[in-house]
């Protein structure tokens, strides 16, 4: 049974990207999906179990809900990547976790004497996505910044 022995936690649905079944297919998202069982908690959700099949948790679902007496849980969709499209990352490749962690160092410092030169422009690519997908660092309008005392980018 794929019920968690003890629950998971998130805390926000967007950004565990738990969708749900109509907001996949008002999009046109294309699988393949697992399945969450979910209850909301105080600041977040508690992740109940993870299926193969809608019909899995829906059946879970079913159990908690006879088990429990509480009618809260519900279903999300979490995509899922097949393994042949996963890039197996070697000690040299640049996403690796020890390469990773130089980027991420060399990104918060500022000093771009931490990557090597042949790395240099494929990790200004990396850092410009990373900064501009911050929310603190966002783009507001010069119209908003003027009415709430920002500084325009």
């Amino acid at each position: 049974m794929p019920r968690y022995i003890s629950p998971g936690f998130c805390s926000s649905l967007k950004e565990a990207r738990y969708w749900s079944m109509d907001w996949i297919a008002e999009n046109g998202i294309q699988g393949p999906f697992e399945y969450v069982v979910l209850l909301k908690g105080d600041n977040g959700y508690k992740v109940m179990g993870q299926y193969a099949t809608a019909s899995e948790a829906f059946d879970d679902r079913r159990r908690l809900v006879e088990e429990t007496g509480t009618r809260s849980y519900f279903l999300r969709a979490v995509r899922v990547y097949p393994v042949e499209e996963q890039v197996v990352i070697g000690p040299g490749h640049p996403e690796s976790r020890e390469d990773l962690d130089r980027w991420r160092d060399a990104l918060s410092t500022g000093d771009e004497s931490l990557i090597p030169q042949e790395e240099l422009s494929s990790f200004r690519s990396w850092a410009a996505s990373t900064i501009e997908n911050r929310p603190e660092y966002r783009r507001s309008s010069s119209r908003g910044a003027r009415l709430h005392g920002e500084i325009p980018f």
